[in-house]
């Protein structure tokens, strides 16, 4: 064997066997105390609060269909080589979760910032997940509604010198702020992110992230936040998603990351992305998504998928239905992070 092969080789089993923990960010819309705290820090948001996109603080943002459930048994299915799992919540643990299994993580115990609580932005709280103790430098942080469909290995994650692997998505950016629909906060916030980038010398961001397991370093992601520590202090101090808002997890390490040679973009296939539509949608059209998803499964090598409803679907018990069935029939086996 070359001195290259065997180069190769050491670094590859050293990736192999050093550990990748995984993260989740969760939370449960019917608790009544958290949708207390939700209804005074609108209240003393007072006129601020009409400043936000009302996708921002919709129910529908918050839903809890039980997605983290099938999301975990997915994990466990598909990707066993994970060590440890952190469940970020606020004042809030599932009731059929195995806290043995799983460790829970209250925003207090991270957030550099306390007086930036309680908070209902994801993009505030992904700015303290490096903070979490015992983290893996490598991990994987997971969306509750991202699932895996395929089988992984710590290689589809991270390259064999350790550098993250990044998924484009084939969606471009949207520049043009002159209508309505792209004013949402998924998009405002990814061009905060890059103008960040420009005004750092960084090329503009042609597409947005894949909504995919991202994979991160601990380590980069606390440079990254100490380098442009007046940004993420900004973003970590909004309640709601907010027009000023940045992507750290989800654009910024990216990018950076590509850049610097320190991640590395995917060939592979990303995700199905489902968005479940609007509020017009017809339920069948929903159906007719997941099972061109189910069917994608085989035929294109897909791992990932996300159903997602944007922050805009009405709530709708035939619509709940369907997708906790579609769960239930693709991850019906209880995993080891639930109560037995």
């Amino acid at each position: 064997m070359s001195e290259v092969a065997k180069l190769a080789l050491e670094q590859y089993n050293r990736l192999v066997n050093e550990p990748i923990d995984a993260v989740y960010t969760w939370v449960d819309d019917a608790d009544p105390a958290w949708a207390a705290r939700k209804r005074d820090v609108l209240a003393s948001l007072g006129a601020d609060a009409d400043e936000l996109h009302a996708s921002s603080t919709s129910a529908s943002r918050f839903k809890n269909r039980d997605e983290l459930r099938y999301s975990l048994r997915s994990l466990e299915r598909y990707a066993p080589f994970v060590r440890n799992v952190y469940l970020v919540t606020d004042q809030q643990v599932p009731h059929w979760l195995d806290e043995r299994r799983v460790k829970v993580i209250d925003h207090r115990d991270i957030f550099l910032w306390p007086e930036h609580l309680p908070t209902f932005n994801s993009r505030a709280i992904e700015c303290h997940l490096h903070r979490i103790e015992g983290l893996s430098e490598r991990f994987l942080y997971l969306n509750d509604d991202v699932l895996l469909c395929g089988a992984t290995a710590p290689t589809d994650y991270f390259d064999e010198q350790g550098r993250a692997i990044v998924h484009l998505d084939s969606r471009e950016v949207v520049w043009d702020q002159g209508h309505h629909a792209y004013d949402r906060p998924v998009h405002v916030a990814m061009r905060n992110t890059s103008a960040l980038l420009e005004a750092n010398g960084y090329d503009r961001i042609v597409h947005r992230i894949d909504h995919v397991p991202y994979a991160l370093n601990r380590s980069e992601l606390k440079a990254l936040s100490k380098r442009f520590q007046s940004e993420t202090h900004e973003c970590s101090s909004h309640r709601f998603r907010d027009p000023r808002d940045i992507k750290l997890t989800s654009g910024l390490f990216q990018y950076v990351g590509l850049a610097s040679n320190t991640a590395v973009e995917s060939t592979g296939p990303g995700s199905n992305y489902i968005k479940l539509g609007n509020r017009h949608s017809a339920l069948i059209s929903v159906l007719k998504k997941l099972v061109k998803h189910h069917i994608s499964r085989s035929t294109r090598g897909v791992k990932y998928f996300s159903a997602n409803d944007a922050g805009r679907l009405p709530n709708s018990l035939l619509l709940d239905f369907a997708i906790r069935a579609y769960f239930l029939t693709a991850y019906p086996n209880r995993s080891r992070y639930e109560k037995h």
